[in-house]
Parts: C-alpha cells; structure tokens; sequence
C-alpha cells in the first residue's frame, strides 16, 4: 500500500506533466485560439508513450475521426493500398514533434483513411471528434471560428502532400509527365474556397468533404509512386519479343520497354520511365494518374516476370 507521502509525490508528478503537455500544445498553431484551462481538459486525457513501429491509429473506419497530437518524437503515415489482390501499406510522410495529425478528419463526413505509426519513441494523445468539440466549447470559441482554424489547417496539409507527390514524380520521371495545372488549380480553388467561408463564417462539412476526397487522392497517389520507387530495381531483362515463353503476356508497354532495353544496360524503371515518357509528356490527367501508376506497377511484375529467362546482352 502506498504512503501519503508516495501518494503526494505521484501527484506532483501527474501535475507536473499536465502542465509540461499545456505548455507543449499551447505553442502549437493548432491551439492558438484556445485558453489555457481548456488545454488542461486535453491533457488530462492522458498522452501515451509509444515505441517505434507501434501503432498510434490504425486507419480503420472507428479511427478516421479521430485527431492525434504529437507531442514528442515521430510519427510515420502510412497510406494502404491494393497492388492486384494484394492490399499494402506505404509510407508517404513523416511528421516531427510538436504537430497535429489528422485536421481534415474532424469535420469530414468523409475522412481520408491512414494510418499512424509511431517511428521512434514518441508521445501522442489521441483525441476523438467529440473531445475537440468539448476542447474549444471549453475556450468559448464559436464553431464558424473553429472550422476556419481546422480548414486553413487543412489547405496547408493539402499543400505539403501535393508538394511530396510533384517531387516523388519528377524525381522518377521527370518535370514533363504530368498535366500539373489541372492539379494545382483544384488546390488554388479549396483555397479560395475556404478563404471566402472563412471570411463569411460560412464553412461546412462540404468544404471539409472537398478537402477530404483531395487529400485521400494525393494519399492514394503519392503511395502508388512510393512503392514504384521502393521496389528492387534488376537489369532489363534481355529477349527478344519471340523469345517470350509461352503462358507471359506482356502489356504493349512493357514490350516497348522491353526492345528499349534490347543490348542496353539499362534497368526495368530505367526502362520503363523512358518508355512511359515519350507516351504521355504534359498529358496525364488528375483522372487517370492513378490507374497510370497502377499500370506501370504491373509493367514492372511483368517485366520482372522474364528475368529468369534472359540471356547476357549482345554488346
């Protein structure tokens, strides 16, 4: 059993933390229209430790509404997606102490679906939809004001990814493969759109909506070239088209980058990038850039498909 005086130390030092947390989150631009004492509600919610690897928030449907504070370490995001039948996770962003994860979910109707992982040792507190709506009740802030704060928030996350894809894709294939206007006014319009709600206190949930379904396809689309970039590269395999076991079909792209390669020593995304290049410079539409990554995913099974069956260049 404890002793009085345990029991006084364990409080200094519950207190001490619930202040040290306030402290914490009353610097971040997530709270700066909060009060104190509400930033108290929050903490007292209780942060938890997590190790690296560790799940924060899983990305399931019971977990998208939910907001995560960051409060010390990093986190990974990670994005799920389906290669064929196979469904995987990829990490599309990394997010450093002290930040907030998950503003776009918490007036969605329609959240975007990631998931959380711890990647060092860190400090989060999960706080659900009805706790943040409990948190600026407590500070008195009307909900017009709250949403402004969240879908400014949001715009800026929607930048950040939009930023990581561009860069993820010209470092793959080059400034020219995508029609960028198409992608970049879809952003420039959230904006105006969020700016004239903010300034007629008039944001609703399908601004957040329109946020949302942006942000899940720039999820969806960054973790599609994530994946092409992370899968082991091999040299070209040499054949020739008659070369080609019976029972492997090939897409006519994957042919193209297959005589590309012929007597080069050049690898399969070497191959595949000049091919899909030359196909579709300035064209690719937001409509069909994820199928595009999907199809050049199965270009590189296929192409991956001849290696054993390859001979030595003719060089």
């Amino acid at each position: 059993m404890n002793r009085p005086d345990d029991r006084a130390g364990d409080i200094h030092e519950s207190e001490a933390a619930t202040i040290e947390v306030v402290s914490l989150m009353a610097r971040m631009p997530e709270f700066h229209c909060v009060k104190r004492e509400a930033l108290v509600y929050l903490a007292k919610l209780k942060p938890r430790a997590y190790k690296p690897g560790e799940v924060v928030i899983d990305g399931s449907e019971g977990s998208n509404k939910n907001l995560v504070i960051i409060l010390a370490g990093s986190c990974d995001i990670e994005k799920s997606i389906l290669i064929g039948e196979t469904r995987v996770w990829e990490k599309i962003g990394r997010v450093h102490a002290p930040a907030v994860v998950g503003e776009v979910r918490v007036f969605s109707p329609k959240p975007p679906i990631a998931a959380v992982v711890s990647a060092q040792r860190s400090l989060a507190l999960v706080v659900s939809h009805e706790a943040i709506i409990e948190l600026f009740r407590q500070s008195e802030v009307t909900l017009p004001v709250m949403t402004e704060n969240f879908a400014r928030l949001s715009v800026a996350r929607c930048k950040n990814t939009a930023g990581c894809y561009l860069q993820a894709v010209n470092e793959l294939f080059g400034e020219n493969i995508l029609d960028t206007k198409e992608l970049l006014a879809k952003l420039a319009q959230l904006e105006a759109v969020v700016e004239s709600g903010a300034k007629n206190l008039d944001l609703d949930g399908e601004v957040f909506n329109d946020l949302s379904n942006y942000l899940e396809w720039l999820d969806h689309t960054l973790a599609l070239i994530t994946h092409i970039k992370m899968t082991q590269d091999f040299a070209i395999p040499q054949l020739s088209q008659s070369e080609i076991p019976e029972g492997i079909t090939l897409s006519a792209t994957a042919i193209e980058a297959l005589n590309l390669g012929r007597n080069r020593e050049i690898s399969i995304s070497q191959a595949l990038t000049e091919t899909v290049s030359r196909q579709v410079t300035g064209q690719l539409k937001m409509e069909n850039h994820i199928g595009f990554f999907l199809d050049i995913i199965e270009c590189i099974e296929e192409l991956q498909s001849l290696i054993p069956y390859a001979h030595e260049p003719d060089i």
